[in-house]
């Protein structure tokens, strides 16, 4: 998954690349040719000094050619660049006067002529070299005067030069995406922040997102957070119509249940009004239990704190969580208990609630005469406290649902409401628990854990 700060960045890197190569491109198309046209200037210079100095010399000695009146030695003819700067060291030059004589020469040139007596710039290739030649002709001393320089010398003083001027260019660029890696960075934090407080925000806990003060946010912002006092509108709504219908419900449904027992007693009935009746007992306090949990669970969902610093022993808590169980089902079940000696630090009743009602799922779903394990086991940082049954277990897709309001599976043979888990799950985040369900690895059934930090 990308982040808007990766692709903004990685973007402007692309772009800054594809912007400083075609630059260093026409930059180096150009420099080369200016500096070649530089280099030739040179080339045409130095012929020029030469020229001027041999005309001066001839002129002191009362405009008499020394050259011709004395002959230099080889290693006399031979002079060598007083400079020790590369480019004057590369340029190589010749003088030779009409009668093919050489008069003068510097170190770095070839014995043989250079050019021939054509004046101007001629590119010529001796021994397998490459030069580029410049020729000045003296008309008042009859001599030739020859400028070269390697052409690979002089490439290699054209790329020199042009990458000496590219290299601050890259660097400046390198800046220039630090600096903006900063700038995208402190522009995206407003938005870093609008994505916590999103993710921040629990089930059931209806809060507005902080105001930002960006333009471009909040827009994002006023949806947000309608969206939120809406939602936070709705459930109230059905909170308070649950309640209401719970409370009113309560007292008819137990006059109902006192008229059939009275029924009863009154009244001698038949084998098969006596088993309506009993059905009609049973759907009575089915309902009762319904209205119970319900109201049960909006007590969870309306109180706004509970005392989580209680001490609380789990193997008493669990203890009475199964003496609490009713007498048939501790007769039809074999409900054992595996409990560490642990003290946790929570709400005892909240606890109790949760533990009693995955006992009560445990047992409506598993068969008559199966094991239902009660236990709590430290592990590194918390504690499990689960109930293990041999019962049918829940798909990976009814795990997913299963504290769902109302939520009962398919394949559900029980009768219930499908509240309990919902209560469990409200339950455990007030504790700030997990609850988890997973398959008991001993056979088949259900592990419905409930891991508390103790941290």
């Amino acid at each position: 998954m990308s982040s808007i700060r990766s692709l903004v960045i990685k973007w402007t890197l692309l772009v800054l690349l594809i912007s400083n190569v075609l630059t260093s491109v026409l930059v180096y198309l150009h420099s080369q040719k200016q500096l070649a046209d530089l280099l030739d200037a040179e080339q045409a210079q130095l012929a020029r000094t030469i020229a001027v100095i041999i005309s001066r010399h001839t002129h002191l000695h009362n405009g008499e050619d020394v050259f011709a009146q004395e002959r230099l030695s080889p290693s006399d003819q031979i002079l060598e660049l007083s400079s020790q700067h590369n480019k004057e060291a590369s340029i190589a030059f010749q003088v030779w006067d009409n009668l093919g004589n050489l008069r003068i020469m510097s170190r770095n040139a070839p014995l043989y002529p250079l050019s021939a007596n054509n004046q101007g710039f001629t590119s010529v290739q001796y021994q397998d070299i490459d030069w580029r030649i410049f020729t000045l002709y003296m008309p008042r001393l009859d001599m030739w005067v020859h400028t070269a320089q390697r052409s690979d010398i002089r490439q290699q003083l054209i790329v020199q030069l042009v990458m000496d001027n590219l290299w601050p260019m890259w660097l400046a660029s390198m800046l220039t995406v630090l600096v903006l890696m900063g700038i995208i960075s402190l522009g995206l934090k407003p938005l870093r922040r609008l994505s916590k407080a999103l993710a921040e925000v629990k089930p059931l806990q209806f809060q507005s997102l902080p105001d930002s003060h960006i333009k471009e946010l909040q827009p994002i912002e006023n949806a947000v957070n309608s969206l939120v006092e809406q939602v936070h509108k709705n459930v109230a709504q059905e909170k308070a119509f649950s309640a209401d219908a719970a409370h009113e419900l309560r007292t008819p449904l137990a006059a109902m249940r006192v008229h059939a027992h009275n029924l009863k007693h009154d009244i001698k009935l038949s084998a098969q009004a006596e088993e309506s009746h009993n059905l009609l007992l049973s759907s009575i306090d089915r309902m009762s239990n319904t209205i119970e949990q319900l109201l049960q669970l909006n007590r969870l969902e309306q109180q706004g704190s509970y005392d989580l610093s209680e001490q609380v022993n789990l193997a008493e808590l669990l203890g009475q969580v199964i003496a609490e169980l009713p007498v048939n089902v501790l007769q039809n079940y074999d409900v054992s208990l595996q409990a560490e000696p642990v003290v946790v630090q929570s709400n005892r009743q909240l606890l109790f609630t949760v533990m009693r009602n995955l006992l009560e799922n445990a047992h409506k779903y598993s068969q008559v005469g199966s094991a239902i394990e009660l236990g709590a086991v430290m592990q590194e940082g918390a504690v499990e406290i689960y109930v293990l049954d041999q019962g049918q277990g829940m798909t990976e897709q009814q795990k997913a649902q299963a504290t769902t309001r109302f939520y009962r599976a398919n394949t559900c043979v029980q009768q219930g409401s499908g509240l309990g888990l919902a209560i469990v799950q409200r339950a455990t985040e007030i504790i700030k628990a997990e609850l988890i369900f997973s398959d008991n690895l001993n056979g088949k059934g259900l592990k419905a854990s409930v891991v508390l930090s103790l941290r």
